[in-house]
Order: C-alpha cells, then structure tokens, then sequence
C-alpha cells in the first residue's frame, strides 16, 4: 500500500481546566494559503467518515517525533470527531516531561501550532479559475502532530501537484473526445458486439454511446492508444486515433 501522505498546518489551545490541547484539524469547504503557487484547497464535510469508522490508530505526536507519542485513538487519549465546523481533536498529553511542558508551552502562547497527515482518496479539481482549486472529498487520516514550527513541506505539497497534474492531463484528454463526439463511429461488428454486450435493441447504436459519453457523470480517461467512459454500470471503448467504438460492456 502506499504510505505517501500529505501534511498541512492548523492552529490549537489548551484547556487548562481540563489539562488538554484541543483544535481543529480541518475546517470544511476554508481555503488554504495559495500551495505551490497554483492552487488552494480546501475539504468538503465529513471528508474523514470513512477514515474515522474504520478505527484505524491515530497517533498524535511532538515534532513528527514517533517516539514522542502524546496519545492515540486506541487509548483514548486522542479524541477525534467531525461536526459541523469541521474535523475537531482533543488531546489528553502523558503526565510526562514532555507532556507537562507542551501543556505550559501552549497556554503560554509558545506554541500555537499543529499538522496533520492525510492522504487524499478522493478529490474534485478546478482549472477554470485561478489559481487552480483543489477540494478534497474523501480522505484518510494518519497523524496529528503538535510543532513549533507548522508548515506545509515542499515534498508534501509535491504530492498534491502530481495529483494537479494527473487530474489536468485527464480534462484536456476528456475535452480532446468531447470536441470531437461527431466522429465517433463504428462497424457493423462493434454494432452487433455493443447491442450483445450490453443487451440492448436500439436503432442507432453510436447515438446510444455518443449520449452515454455526454453524460455528466461519465467518467471519461486515456489510458494507451483507448478512451474508456464509464457510466451508470457501462464502459465504452474507444479508440483515440480512429474515434472508432470498439466494445461497450456492463461493468459488474
């Protein structure tokens, strides 16, 4: 599995009264600083559901430092939840050196900051603004870190601009298609082939695909010499020199 995450800074407190460091993770659907010089992002609520329901262990630690671990989800030191502001944590620090100090540290004012590592498992792109506008919708949580320092490292953000990247080669392939639905086709074979393969009896086979390829939700990629489109429980291929359906299937 791959073990690359991202991570990004936010801001903490202590409550004194109750001896814990508390905050926010995440704040839905608020923008980040400009990354990279080219894009803001921001996560859509609940973005961590799935994360959280899984009861996978979340540390939390001092400075990246897994061996100063300040508490985790297992124990119960680490409490994390999604409301409707966004994903909140309260930490319960060790009665440790470490702990006491951060404790102190935090309500003075010395420490104000946090990170937090996730990996994006579903995100949505903007390329018609600028700068460009990333929205996370789905992702999986790793740590949280309480730091002096909280900053969005280069080889972090490095991360988000491979997915920038993907996601716009994957625009301008769809736009390729789309400017040219009209020369879509296909033979007598792939007519026959489609109408067996998807069991259907409709008088104009290539209009049936041209309509399942304009649809909103179809999600159109180039992989090798073949456009696939996949809607609905369909996938349609296409060849991407020719513009020639060659098969259309129910995907299961």
């Amino acid at each position: 599995m791959n073990k690359e995450f991202e991570i990004r800074s936010a801001t903490l407190s202590a409550d004194e009264e109750n001896q814990k460091l508390v905050g926010y993770a995440v704040k839905w659907n608020s923008p980040s600083q400009v990354l990279y010089c080219d894009f803001v992002e921001s996560f859509a609520p609940k973005a961590f559901s799935d994360s959280l329901a899984s009861g996978e262990d979340v540390r939390a630690l001092f400075e990246h430092d897994y061996t100063k671990l300040l508490g985790r989800t297992s124990s119960g030191t680490l409490k994390l939840e999604e409301d409707s502001i966004g994903l909140r944590f309260e930490l319960s620090p060790p009665d440790t050196t470490t702990g006491k100090d951060l404790l102190v540290s935090v309500s003075r004012g010395d420490i104000t900051g946090m990170s937090f590592g996730f990996r994006a498992m579903e995100e949505e792109w903007k390329f018609d603004v600028e700068p460009y506008q990333r929205t996370v919708i789905k992702a999986e949580l790793f740590e949280v870190t309480v730091t002096s320092i909280p900053a969005y490292p280069e080889s972090s953000v490095e991360i988000a601009k491979r997915s920038m990247v993907a996601a716009k080669e994957k625009m301008e392939d769809k736009k390729i298609l789309l400017d040219n639905i009209d020369k879509i086709h296909t033979t007598e074979m792939g007519v026959d082939r489609i109408k067996r393969n998807l069991k259907i009896d409709t008088a104009d086979v290539v209009e049936y695909c041209k309509n399942k390829v304009l649809d909103k939700n179809c999600n159109i990629y180039k992989q090798g010499k073949n456009w696939y489109c996949e809607v609905e429980n369909i996938k349609i291929t296409i060849n991407s020199y020719s513009y020639t359906i060659i098969t259309a299937h129910i995907v299961k």
